[in-house]
């Protein structure tokens, strides 16, 4: 622990040094973004952004990764683009690169954003652009613990999606009011104009499901997998039968966080296929082509509500779950939730029988200001204007 304050200490007198020195011979400061991605490559929103600005010769991309990855060397197309392990902070030209930096953007709260929060001057604005809209409460709002201190949280911005949406990541990350900007979610964007990469996931999907339609399982992560729901033989039989009958193909996407195949290995016996992030690096190929989801908690439900989809929640341990809900389920979810297997599949043959039709315009309107595939430049537009004020 000492070690780790010593070299934070370090860090902070060499960075201040450079950036003091480097700042009165660099214009064009503005122009230098650092990306921090969360995981082995660019997904969701983050993705979304820094490929808008991918080709841009005028501004300069620094990836900031845990490990230089195989995907995230791909990234490096032209001379504009810099990768940075986290374990080269030390070297002398990454100091250089990163004390001219204008602004952090990652979509998580992870290590190496902890690590460079540490180590950047307070002045530097960090946009969080997170990984969806929230339905399960986190931090402040599960435990009174902010996760910022008092001047964190001034130099931390967000991105929402409604007004709603704004309220709700106030109360969870507790920054002010005017630093949650209304810009719309770029992830949205790549439901409406996938990039060559998605095409390509698409068309491998469409391929494995062949003339099937696909349910998509996509549970979220939770804190006790131990918790996570064991299928009865019971159950298995009543979904192989579902299946079967309706021309369905259950395509499993578990969180990459949760213990590997949990489910899978569960449903693998009754013919389901695995759309991990190894095969499936994006959601987004997946939600375009699943017939129906079905998910716990996921916020991948409201990418589905976008495209005006059938979701269901089985919710086998909403009475028990620990951290709680922002909203009220009949606000985010266009049919009851599930309890059982069996009251889930009779919902979803009904839905396929056109016996139970919603309106959910009134549920997307809560959650989505825009439609109009320009949340990625309102995003853009934002960080220029954040840096301009640097």
């Amino acid at each position: 622990m000492n070690l780790r304050r010593s070299i934070i200490k370090r860090i902070n007198k060499l960075l201040l040094f450079y950036r003091n020195k480097q700042r009165l011979k660099t214009k064009n400061i503005a122009n230098i973004w650092c990306f921090l991605p969360y995981g082995d490559d660019f997904t969701g929103n983050i993705k979304a952004t820094f490929e808008s600005v991918k080709h841009d010769p005028n501004i300069i991309k620094i990836i900031l990764a845990d490990k230089a990855t195989e995907s995230l060397y791909k990234h490096l197309v032209n001379p504009s683009i810099i990768l940075i392990e986290e374990s080269n902070l030390l070297q002398k030209k990454n100091f250089l690169i990163l004390s001219k930096a204008s602004i952090l953007i990652t979509d998580q709260l992870t290590n190496a954003y902890e690590i460079l929060k540490k180590i950047t001057p307070l002045y530097i604005p960090v946009l969080n652009l997170w990984h969806g809209i929230p339905l399960k409460k986190m931090f402040y709002a599960v435990d009174k613990q902010s996760p910022f201190t008092e001047d964190e949280a001034l130099r931390n911005h967000f991105i929402s999606s409604s007004e709603l949406d704004t309220q709700s990541m106030q109360k969870c990350f507790q920054v002010p009011l005017q630093n949650i900007h209304l810009t719309g979610l770029p992830r949205v964007d790549l439901l409406h104009s996938p990039t060559a990469d998605l095409q390509q996931e698409y068309l491998i999907l469409k391929e494995v499901t062949k003339d099937k339609k696909l349910l998509l399982f996509a549970p979220t992560w939770k804190s006790y997998p131990s918790k996570n729901y064991t299928f009865t033989p019971y159950d298995l039989q009543a979904l192989s039968l579902f299946l079967q009958e309706e021309n369905y193909i259950l395509g499993v996407r578990e969180h990459f966080l949760t213990e590997e195949n949990s489910y899978f290995q569960q449903l693998q016996t009754i013919g389901a296929i695995n759309l991990n992030n190894t095969e499936f690096p994006n959601i987004e190929p997946l939600l375009l082509h699943a017939k129906v989801l079905v998910t716990d908690y996921s916020s991948c439900h409201y990418d589905f509500l976008y495209l005006n989809k059938p979701s269901f929640s089985f919710a086998y341990d909403y009475e028990h779950y620990d951290k709680g809900f922002l909203y009220d389920f009949a606000d985010v979810f266009q049919y009851p939730k599930s309890y059982t297997i069996q009251d889930l599949l009779q919902r979803i043959r009904k839905v396929e029988s056109s016996t139970e039709n919603t309106d959910i315009q009134q549920i997307y309107q809560r959650f989505y200001k825009y439609s109009d595939n320009q949340n990625t430049q309102r995003v853009i537009n934002l960080i220029k204007n954040l840096t301009s004020n640097n």
